[in-house]
């Protein structure tokens, strides 16, 4: 297979738009991990909702299992009730207009929400079921506020343009501010996190940690697991920043256009180089720039020995990161990208899908060229979800095992062994798991943003480094692996 490195801004303009019939003849049979519905359906979960599946049972089976085993034991809504309208053969060639009605008025009587999030899906869709026209129709029935999803499988482009469409939906609850909180800011587009405190840390208290050191006050965290006042109350600050964009974009630009509130354009603050533009970001909108800059320093004084030492480890050499194929949409990959970066390695992305670099929002693709983060990109016309393991993109590309200082994988990176001696193991390649789930720990934010996170990053870099020294007595799961 011919492996080729292109920079993510050629790939960009070279690639179709994903939602053009190029893209189809370009690249078939894309399509992104999950189906739109399914990618909606967990991200639905903000407090005080039900989300009512205008569709089959399949559906909701499917994606509740999935919510229960990769979602809910980690971050965000742990349980969410989620009816169906429960659409059968019938249903699907007649319609369900009246399942519809009856649902709505049912889950209003007895959940009682704040909020009805109405995913449709594809048998709905299909049909053009008149989901608006019954909502209408109910609105002076039903007490909840009711959101319309459509989610279906079948409209299926890159996983950044169905979480703009999610966004979009949400801006429904936002809505003209009461009063303007001086000083105040939100932080839009985090996901898969609860933002209260607890034993977890995560990425929003990291950033309001930080902001809450010069003064500024965060007003709002939004949008998974937020409260429909969180919404509500959003457009009272002065100012929007931003954790992930393709989540946090639809909001901060609705916000502008109507009530004025300007927002950043700096996104996904790892490591000490974003981290810092992010806050400098803001110091400059509120005009305290001192402050900022004194921050920054005194930050990264109290990490400088641990940073200091993980870079000395890796300078110069290569970090090969897992995009995790299309379930990344790139800004998870991109970010890590950052913070590799900013310790002296030199970046790959592997397993980031070329239309997924297109369908990120345009602001945030301008952000990789113009702040010199134009990482290489592994290119391939590889099978998509048949994802290269790190020693193929090795063999591929030319390169010597001993060039690489970091392996960052997804959810399950692989590992092999004979049974007593390592071939691709934590006990001889050094590797930090990237992906958000798996790095919850009591002491450090989850995605490992800001200062906090950095020192976090850079402890593991040389836990993993020195590890992989040892060479032998490779670990459990490589022995299993070898079993294969």
């Amino acid at each position: 297979m011919d492996l080729k490195l292109k920079r993510m801004s050629e790939i960009y303009e070279i690639v179709p738009d994903p939602r053009s019939l190029q893209r189809e003849k370009e690249f078939p049979g894309y399509y992104t991990h999950w189906c739109n519905f399914m990618q909606a359906f967990y991200h639905l979960g903000i407090q005080d909702a039900v989300v009512l599946v205008h569709g089959p049972q399949g559906c909701v089976g499917n994606v509740r299992s999935f919510l229960a085993t990769y979602v809910g034991q980690f971050f965000g809504h742990p349980f969410l009730f989620a009816p169906t309208t429960d659409m059968g053969p019938s249903d699907v060639i007649l319609g369900a207009k009246e399942k519809l009605e009856q649902a709505i008025k049912e889950v209003d009587q007895i959940y009682r929400p704040k909020v009805i999030c109405l995913a449709i899906t594809c048998a709905a869709a299909v049909i053009k079921e008149p989901v608006e026209e019954v909502v209408s129709f109910l609105r002076n029935e039903v007490k909840a506020k009711i959101l319309i999803f459509n989610v279906p499988g079948i409209k299926n482009y890159a996983a950044g343009f169905n979480r703009v469409e999610i966004a979009n939906g949400f801006c429904k609850l936002l809505k003209p501010p009461e009063k303007n909180v001086p000083n105040s800011v939100n932080i839009l587009g985090i996901a898969k996190e609860v933002h209260h405190p607890g034993k977890f840390l995560f990425d929003s208290h990291e950033l309001e940690r930080l902001l809450n050191k010069v003064g500024i006050r965060v007003n709002s965290v939004l949008l998974q697991s937020a409260s429909i006042e969180d919404f509500e109350r959003a457009s009272e600050a002065e100012f929007n920043t931003f954790d992930c964009p393709q989540w946090g974009y639809p909001l901060a630009k609705y916000m502008e256009e109507h009530y004025g509130i300007p927002y950043g354009r700096h996104a996904t603050p790892l490591g000490i180089t974003s981290t810092s533009r992010w806050l400098r970001e803001v110091g400059q909108f509120f005009k305290i720039e001192e402050k900022v800059e004194a921050l920054i320093k005194e930050e990264y004084e109290g990490i400088k020995a641990v940073w200091e030492e993980a870079k000395a480890l890796v300078t110069g050499k290569i970090a090969l990161i897992d995009g995790g194929d299309p379930m990344s949409a790139v800004e998870r990959a991109v970010a890590w990208g950052k913070i590799c970066s900013d310790l002296g390695m030199r970046p790959i992305l592997y397993n980031v899908p070329p239309i997924e670099i297109k369908g990120i929002p345009y602001e945030a693709s301008l952000a990789f060229r113009d702040e010199g983060e134009d990482f290489e990109v592994v290119y391939s016309d590889y099978s998509y979800h048949r994802r290269f393991t790190p020693w193929k993109i090795i063999e591929g590309l030319g390169l010597r095992f001993e060039d690489v200082s970091l392996y960052m994988g997804d959810v399950f990176p692989d590992q092999k062994a004979n049974w007593e001696r390592p071939i691709f193991d934590a006990s001889n390649s050094p590797r930090l798991v990237s992906t958000t789930h798996c790095t919850r720990n009591k002491n450090h934010p989850g995605r490992k943003v800001g200062f906090k996170g950095a020192e976090a990053f850079a402890s593991g870099v040389i836990y993993a480094v020195k590890t992989s020294k040892r060479g032998d007595r490779p670990t459990l799961y490589a022995r299993l692996g070898g079993l294969r």
